[in-house]
């Protein structure tokens, strides 16, 4: 990401000046490849196709701020109303489900990092925001209200035209965009392979070995003893061994009081798949609903982006 949006939400840096500044270094490269080439720009032009990339993006930004505009009421229910019972039933909402995921110490160490890497920062890229959203959501089943003020106190962007209509989007509760379900897991290999991110963000993992720094808790006992933190507890908190927790930690090895730092961290507080799987069986059963579908084609109307006639 270009990193500007603090910029843009705090008044910095005009929307125009980005957009302005953006067309004239497309042209200076164009102009360059022409002069070099002898011929047309090469339309696969890496820095040209990013730069298409980044205007584009800032249109979308436009988009979503008109979509609050011209309904403010998303601030506070479902864009589509057929949603409006999911996650509000009687248990749904867990305080500690939300307070772990609120912390970083959900037990799935991508998350834990990209949370704490916010709380500290208060920015991460888009696709860790809608990994974070969508593992509340889905995984924790936590209604996107009730996630809404701890994001935004922590977002240094925090734009509400932004925020609200991504987080419904994320959540599934538009009636017109697919459902985003991440495998949280899966991210954290894909995007931080070495495990880099995470033993920066959650340090109590930074001895554990590569093969389960995405996974910590498939670490073998033996293993934890050896790079000296605990599966299971607190995630992040070190605590002086006691009585009270001598069996516990006499599994690692550890019994003399002397030795008295061991870190925990958390078990995943969640089976990922079968929590998955429960989420998008509800919101695929709403969406299969035929008074869904003609809700949906009504805020489609509404808020749905179209291409202007004659654009490619």
């Amino acid at each position: 990401g270009s990193r500007l949006s603090p910029y843009l939400t705090w008044g910095n840096i005009s929307l125009r000046y980005v957009i302005v500044a953006t067309r004239e270094k497309q042209e200076e490269l164009r102009a360059a490849q022409k002069k070099k080439s002898g011929s047309n720009p090469v339309k696969n032009n890496p820095w040209l196709r990013s730069l298409a990339s980044f205007q584009s993006r800032m249109h979308w930004r436009s988009h979503f701020i008109q979509k609050l505009e011209a309904q403010p009421s998303l601030e506070c229910q479902d864009q589509c109303l057929a949603f409006s019972n999911l996650r509000r039933q009687p248990g749904d909402f867990n305080q500690q489900y939300y307070d772990a995921w609120c912390e970083g110490r959900t037990g799935f160490p991508f998350v834990d990092a990209c949370m704490r890497c916010l709380i500290r920062c208060g920015w991460v890229n888009f696709r860790m925001r809608a990994m974070l959203v969508s593992f509340a959501t889905y995984n924790l089943w936590l209604d996107w209200k009730k996630i809404a003020g701890h994001l935004a106190r922590v977002f240094l962007d925090y734009e509400p035209g932004i925020h609200y209509p991504q987080l419904q989007m994320q959540a599934g509760t538009t009636g017109i965009n697919a459902m985003r379900v991440y495998n949280v897991t899966k991210q954290g290999k894909d995007q931080d392979p070495n495990g880099i991110f995470i033993r920066n963000f959650c340090p109590e993992l930074k001895d554990v070995p590569m093969e389960y720094i995405h996974e910590p808790c498939n670490m073998p006992l033996n293993v934890q003893r050896k790079v000296g933190v605990r599966i299971g507890g607190s995630g992040g908190n070190r605590y002086c061994i006691t009585d009270a927790m001598a069996s516990s930690c006499s599994d690692l090895g550890i019994n003399e009081k002397s030795e008295c730092d061991v870190t925990f961290y958390p078990s995943p507080i969640v089976d990922e798949k079968k929590t998955a799987k429960a989420a998008k069986d509800k919101l695929s059963a709403v969406r299969k609903q035929e008074s869904t579908k003609q809700e949906a084609a009504q805020v489609y109307l509404k808020h749905g982006s179209r291409r202007s006639p004659g654009m490619k």
